[in-house]
């Protein structure tokens, strides 16, 4: 619905090791996948999770819809909260390419 029958660029997963999280990893693969996208003029659209929620709003994706989904049923004492069982809700987000956004 969102992209339209345009071409587009779909980000399905990005993680970062343990072991090279809080070093700006995650910072730079997203930034990449920007470069990409922009050299090609496409948006980018993915589904962030509450953890990678974060580090996609910082680079500028917008969120066009959300989902919450209540975990409580399946981990009966869980207490509530984004991050954990409880309402955990995935975020469907788009960057324009700088080209749409009035940006070289």
């Amino acid at each position: 619905r969102w992209t339209c029958g345009k071409r587009h660029m779909l980000c399905k997963a990005l993680f970062t090791d343990p072991a090279f999280q809080r070093q700006g990893m995650g910072d730079a693969l997203v930034r990449y996948g920007n470069q990409l996208a922009d050299r090609q003029g496409l948006q980018i659209f993915l589904q962030a999770s509450p953890y990678g929620y974060p580090i996609y709003s910082k680079h500028g994706f917008k969120t066009v819809q959300h989902l919450d989904v209540d975990l409580k049923e399946w981990a009966p004492g869980a207490d509530s909260g984004d991050k954990g069982y409880g309402n955990y809700r995935f975020r469907y987000m788009v960057m324009l390419p700088r080209t749409l956004l009035g940006m070289s």
